[in-house]
């Protein structure tokens, strides 16, 4: 199974509520660059789950149009990652897009078996852990390739 653990793109920090906190139009160019560099590494068509708070649902978009993917709302995205959780996550090609520091506590969990080891990957906004194993377990998977959005930019020239 292959499983991509993204944290949402660059948002606005002016809103009402925190949860209602749109992507900047930097946001949204980060989110299509990363997007179409996923796309190359075989994850057209996955599963995209996302937290419903607005700046992932916007993030979970941009990957969804450019992907021709499947998004659904997930609340335990926007919690501490639990057991429940894991089990959203199953399947082939999944797609996970959340907020710090629980995509790190996540990545750490499924790659180490340890949460506390959170902080050994730096998720900057729209960077993503593409992960790979058996089953979505505690310390059962490996990291196979990390993706920070500074790289994807370099190859926005290609998709002319």
């Amino acid at each position: 199974m292959d499983l991509l653990i993204v944290r949402h793109s660059l948002a606005s920090s002016r809103a009402a509520r925190d949860e209602d906190r749109p992507l900047t139009e930097e946001g949204l160019r980060r989110a299509l660059e990363v997007a179409w560099a996923v796309g190359r590494l075989g994850f057209r068509g996955a599963r995209i789950l996302h937290s419903p708070l607005l700046r992932a649902l916007e993030t979970a978009t941009v990957f969804e149009a450019e992907l021709g993917a499947t998004r659904v709302a997930c609340d335990r995205l926007a919690l501490e990652p639990g057991d429940r959780l894991l089990e959203e996550l199953a399947g082939d090609r999944v797609i996970a897009v959340g907020h710090q520091p629980w995509v790190s506590e996540l990545c750490a969990w499924l790659v180490h078996g340890d949460r506390s080891q959170w902080g050994a990957v730096r998720f900057e906004p729209c960077a993503a852990a593409w992960l790979q194993g058996q089953q979505v377990a505690p310390g059962r998977m490996w990291l196979s390739g990390f993706i920070p959005p500074a790289v994807c930019a370099l190859g926005g020239a290609e998709r002319g």
